[in-house]
């Protein structure tokens, strides 16, 4: 026995060094193999999914997908696109009794100012300058920031562009065959504003 002990530490060990040694060698390499096996594990139940979904294992490949971005949604400004008859007044202010200042037609859009109802009307930008129309005929619409600002900078309203009807599926009326509706179509309130 004291020969044993003599030859460990002449090689400089301690008697448990070795032990603790070995036994963290254990232990790292059992956690090597938990880390594997689990790993493995993951993988079946891959494969199971893909087996379930007719890919995988039935000798197609797989596709692994990619990380793409998503689109930047564009900013967006308000605007107000006028939904009448014929045209609407545009006014000084929100009141009825106060100056024309022109008129807008069905269609057209004006940048909104202000994105609040204020007693029936809307602040909008008209000619280079504010203008107000009336609520009931406008509809809010989400519009680019630089459809925004064309408008705003416009000194004519402009409407959007809507996609052109298909010219075979128009009926041409016969002539001669005017039967005097087409008057009363025509008439229509000439500056629509509430009142």
């Amino acid at each position: 026995m004291k020969g044993s002990v003599g030859m460990e530490r002449e090689n400089g060990r301690r008697p448990g060094s070795i032990v603790i040694r070995r036994g963290l060698a254990l232990l790292f390499a059992g956690c090597v193999l938990t880390c594997a096996l689990t790993a493995c594990g993951n993988d079946k139940d891959k494969d199971k999914d893909k087996d379930s979904s007719g890919t995988g294992a039935s000798g197609t490949s797989s596709v692994i997908p990619l990380n793409t971005p998503s689109p930047t949604p564009q900013p967006t400004a308000k605007a107000v696109k006028v939904e009448v008859d014929d045209s609407l007044n545009v006014r000084e202010s929100g009141s009825t009794d106060s100056n024309i200042l022109g008129t807008v037609k069905n269609g057209d859009e004006l940048a909104l100012l202000t994105d609040t109802e204020q007693s029936g009307w809307y602040q909008v930008s008209y000619n280079g300058g504010t203008g107000y129309v009336a609520a009931e005929f406008v509809k809010v619409i989400d519009v680019t920031v630089e459809r925004y600002n064309d408008l705003k900078n416009s000194s004519v309203p402009t409407p959007t562009p809507e996609p052109s009807a298909d010219p075979e599926a128009t009926p041409t009326p016969a002539p001669g065959n005017n039967t005097g509706s087409q008057a009363g179509n025509n008439a229509s309130s000439d500056g629509e504003d509430g009142e």
